[in-house]
């Protein structure tokens, strides 16, 4: 019972100081949101994005972490409709490196 107890705290003592990063309204762009993340890594860093049109190409550091819009606290599917990446047919949108221990990316159109 002990070992359970403190396997759990362990647990979530790894989760406990992960941040979320908000853009626009702390990061103007996704792509400065994410290399504010790879300076400080933590398990379970989020990158949560409000509604808009983000358009831009960006490169998803080699961190755990997730990308997502306020559909994951709403539930609410016009978040997703209207949180849009959009790479203005400039390229590939999303560039995520093959080593990455963990990545979602979840919300958006």
């Amino acid at each position: 019972m002990h070992i359970l107890l403190y396997a759990l705290i362990l647990f979530l003592a790894d989760y406990s100081f992960a941040t979320i990063y908000n853009v626009p309204q702390a990061y103007p762009t996704i792509q400065l949101a994410l290399d504010a993340c790879a300076e400080n890594p933590v398990e379970g860093d989020t990158i949560l994005v409000s509604q808009g049109t983000y358009q831009e190409l960006f490169t998803v550091p080699p961190v755990s972490l997730c990308l997502m819009s306020n559909y994951i606290f709403t539930q609410d599917t016009l978040d997703i409709v209207n949180t849009v990446i959009d790479g203005d047919y400039q390229g590939t949108m999303i560039t995520i490196d093959e080593h990455r221990p963990f990545f979602n990316l979840q919300g958006f159109t």
